[in-house]
């Protein structure tokens, strides 16, 4: 899986040489195009976010949005590809893929371009989406993050006054286990293990208590996060 490798929005063209400026009406005719290319990428990325988010809606749909998108000429920046892969994982118990979300992982971290390169966001839909997906394994997923990755994750963690009070008790167990883990590792001297301890106590929140949706479905994925932890899917 590839994408464009240049990006939907251009910077400032270089001068032109003497003489050979763009006519003003094909340089306006240039920036009609370009605002109608950004207009697109942004109903895309829309119309995808919406898709995950959907209770109707499906993983394939935003794969096959995304397909519309590269046909139109549209290139996708890293928060619509961010839209595909959480759709896998809110759709996993239809037709989300664990195998299509680390394609479009891959692709991100090859791509040259700025704008396609994965975030946080990214790397914590990826591992929720491995740890629901029933062709997923979230076990030793976190090692593809880039620690430092984890670590800027881990600027904004959420204190145990955060976190929704039917789930302070699953926090407090996760919290417990990773740092059992981490001291475990530290004691024990393997130099992966304490990498991959040290990656969950930094995304830990990042990863378990990401935004969701409010009501009931959000509870729900919220509690599915936790029973996923608990049952291993995820360490």
């Amino acid at each position: 899986m590839t994408f464009a490798t240049t990006p939907t929005t251009t910077t400032a063209a270089a001068a032109a040489p003497p003489g050979l400026a763009t006519p003003p009406g094909l340089q306006q005719q240039q920036q009609q195009q370009q605002q109608q290319t950004e207009s697109k990428l942004v109903a895309f990325t829309n119309a995808i976010s919406r898709v995950a988010k959907s209770p109707t809606g499906s993983a394939r749909e935003a794969l096959a949005m995304l397909g519309r998108m590269r046909q139109e000429g549209v290139a996708p920046t890293s928060a619509t590809l961010n839209a595909v892969i959480d759709s896998q994982a809110k759709h996993a118990d239809r037709d989300g893929s664990a195998r299509v979300a680390l394609q479009i992982l891959d692709a991100m971290k090859n791509s040259t371009v700025r704008d396609v390169r994965p975030t946080t966001v990214t790397y914590t839909s990826a591992m929720d989406c491995l740890a629901k997906c029933s062709d997923g394994d979230a076990r030793t997923a976190i090692d593809r993050v880039p620690i430092l990755e984890c670590v800027a994750a881990g600027v904004d963690v959420r204190m145990s006054c955060d976190v929704p009070q039917q789930h302070a008790e699953h926090w407090a167990e996760v919290s417990g286990a990773i740092l059992g883990w981490l001291n475990a590792a530290l004691r024990g001297g393997d130099a992966r293990q304490v990498a991959t301890a040290t990656r969950w106590f930094f995304a830990r929140s990042a990863i378990l208590l990401r935004t969701v949706r409010g009501g009931r479905r959000g509870r729900a994925q919220l509690a599915a996060r936790f029973d996923a932890f608990k049952s291993g899917r995820y360490a």
